[in-house]
């Protein structure tokens, strides 16, 4: 602890990418550091979501011909809440995309096969990242079920430029991003029906 902290006394700036995370590292460090602390939120790159991408080949590839789509993409982990997206697939009319890979994939598999859901597949990571960008513009919706304040969420920012509505919890930096009816919706953690 006392190097960092050392080396954020001897620095002239520190940027955090969102609201919550300065708001948790000052309380770390101590509020004297507020004055040299800015936020600036992460960024993409706009160029590549153009407004719309030739996914015909993809729908194909991926058996979504004609079918809604919600999609997930990120680490497979605990804390993204993937579990509970699944959980809500049954009461979804359309099909659950989850592209991503990371230690829960195995549970979600398992999950997947207990509950007999037809309409939910795991897609690995994807070596392009064209491909992945793809994958938002094949779906209709986006969905981060995340359990932790996630610092602000890149995957949620790529959604919304590829003109996605999100579904997201009220976790972290997200609430920078997302305006509650106007280009997302925010849902309890852990909450499958709401999903």
């Amino acid at each position: 602890f006392r190097l960092p902290r050392d080396a954020l006394w001897a620095a002239n700036a520190i940027t955090v990418v969102s609201g919550d995370t300065r708001a948790k590292f000052l309380k770390m460090f101590g509020p004297e550091l507020s004055g040299k602390t800015r936020t600036i939120p992460g960024g993409i790159r706009l160029s590549l979501f153009p407004e719309t991408r030739p996914v015909g080949d993809l729908r194909k590839k991926y058996h979504l011909e004609d079918k809604k789509g919600a999609l997930f993409t990120g680490r497979i982990v605990t804390e993204k809440g993937v579990e509970y997206l699944v959980k809500a697939a049954g009461k979804i009319n359309g099909e659950v995309v989850i592209a991503g890979d990371g230690p829960q994939r195995g549970h979600l598999e398992e999950l997947i096969r207990s509950m007999h859901l037809t309409n939910v597949q795991i897609v690995p990571f994807l070596k392009s990242y064209t491909e992945f960008l793809d994958f938002y513009y094949l779906a209709d919706v986006f969905v981060s079920p995340a359990v932790w304040d996630e610092p602000l969420g890149l995957t949620i920012i790529e959604a919304m430029a590829a003109r996605k509505p999100v579904i997201v919890t009220r976790k972290g930096g997200v609430v920078m991003a997302v305006k509650e009816n106007i280009n997302g919706l925010f849902v309890r953690p852990r909450n499958s029906n709401e999903i």
